[in-house]
């Protein structure tokens, strides 16, 4: 994953608001890339959000309270954030992102992650973020033509992330449910 390619096409996306979800495979990806998108301006420090599993509990309790009462059901939703997490935020919390960017993860857990964009009815959105939308990013390919899923591959099996990408590298689109 090449963090300065994200920003190109980041900044371009979020110039008009919306609510962006980026969730990394590691915490280690997760702070760099954070420290990335914060370095280069991306988002106002207000605008920008870190959640992982490493923050001592109470840490993370707060982070997350933090980030429902934004992205929550109900929630004091802002005109443009960035929220850059892990897969704590993958399961069991209800927010509602305006784009989703993902890691290449098992291909459930992918559109796992993608339930959580456009979640809650009648919210504003910004015009350029009317349709949700998926950002999966494809590992670089090695000289032998493989993937190379980088530390990913110490947090998912290898053969489910390879067998995952081949499934999820020609798609254009995803329609939920009847391609689960």
């Amino acid at each position: 994953r090449d963090t300065q390619t994200l920003i190109s096409i980041l900044e371009p996306a979020v110039k008009d608001g919306g609510c962006v979800c980026i969730v990394l495979n590691t915490v280690r990806d997760a702070q760099e890339t954070y420290r990335a998108i914060k370095a280069a301006g991306v988002a106002a420090p207000e605008e920008l959000f870190l959640l992982h599993a490493r923050f001592p509990h109470e840490v993370r309790q707060s982070k997350e309270s933090a980030i429902t009462s934004k992205f929550g059901p109900g929630g004091d939703r802002p005109a443009k954030a960035i929220v850059v997490a892990t897969q704590v935020l993958e399961q069991s919390l209800d927010l509602d992102f305006d784009l989703m960017v993902s890691d290449m993860a098992p291909a459930d857990l992918v559109l796992q992650r993608s339930g959580r964009m456009h979640r809650h009815p009648g919210t504003h959105r910004p015009v350029s973020m009317q349709t949700p939308e998926l950002w999966v990013m494809m590992p670089e390919l090695s000289a032998s033509g493989l993937p190379d899923f980088g530390r990913s591959r110490y947090v998912y099996d290898p053969y489910i992330l390879l067998r995952s990408y081949i499934a999820i590298k020609d798609r254009d689109s995803f329609e939920i449910p009847d391609d689960i």
